[in-house]
């Protein structure tokens, strides 16, 4: 699984995109793509902080295990899984939850996080016209992120 740097790089390169849409002023034209990269920047700063902290999955029964990477997880979590509900399907449903269970690192960012992935999805897989996609509320959500990334990789 990358580390920490690797997670932080493909974020920051992911960003490095996104201004090349900005300079070319292709935002519009490109906005599925703008959202969807937005998302997997977003995606990259979450895993690197899921790599620089003590981030723990917590599981049904209230045991909690350290984890670094969200694929680890989604195997603890579908180990402990009670219920039909309790299973995790993706490394996606997993990332999400692993932010849930460490809320007090990622509160701040869970709302912008959920509503770039649900941006991303339909970017990627409804075949909505390209330009529909609201590239300026991603920019924003992106920019929110980047600055909860900054604040508390140190």
């Amino acid at each position: 699984m990358p580390e920490f740097a690797e997670h932080q790089r493909q974020a920051y390169h992911n960003l490095d995109l996104l201004s090349f849409f900005v300079s070319h002023d292709s935002c519009k034209k490109f906005a599925d793509w703008y959202v969807t990269v937005s998302f997997y920047s977003a995606l990259h700063f979450v895993e690197a902080i899921f790599q620089h902290h003590k981030t723990v999955a917590i599981l049904p029964n209230g045991i909690q295990v350290k984890v670094a990477h969200s694929s680890e997880a989604k195997d603890f979590y579908n180990r402990g899984a009670q219920k039909v509900f309790d299973h995790v399907g993706s490394d996606h449903s997993a990332r999400r939850r692993l932010m849930h269970d460490n809320s007090l690192t990622f509160s701040g960012v869970i709302p912008a996080y959920n509503t770039l992935y649900e941006k991303c999805q339909v970017a990627r897989y409804y075949c909505n016209d390209p330009e529909s996609h609201d590239y300026i509320e991603a920019e924003e959500l992106i920019t929110d992120m980047k600055k909860w990334f900054e604040s508390i990789k140190s």
